[in-house]
């Protein structure tokens, strides 16, 4: 039992200091196109494009941590609104 409480405190720790840290480009365009069912060595190059397009946009914080965390197709297109102000 001692063992599952020092697993879960250790998860929650390791989730505690990804939240703490600065989303990348390529974290947010990979869990996104996971999600969008776009996660295979099929669809690279469109993911090399997003990412690019990510940095060269500067899509903020904000966009880049929604992408990241979003686990269905609708919370990826929920995402995109903040993607769409940074172009602005």
């Amino acid at each position: 039992m001692r063992w599952m409480q020092l697993t879960i405190t250790g998860a929650a720790v390791a989730l505690g200091l990804a939240a703490c840290g600065d989303t990348t480009c390529e974290d947010a365009v990979a869990n996104a196109a996971r999600v969008d069912g776009r996660g295979g060595e099929r669809y690279g190059g469109m993911r090399a494009q997003a990412v690019q397009a990510c940095k060269d946009q500067k899509w903020s914080a904000e966009a880049r941590s929604c992408l990241a965390s979003a686990r269905t197709r609708d919370a990826v297109n929920d995402c995109r609104k903040h993607v769409r102000q940074d172009r602005r």
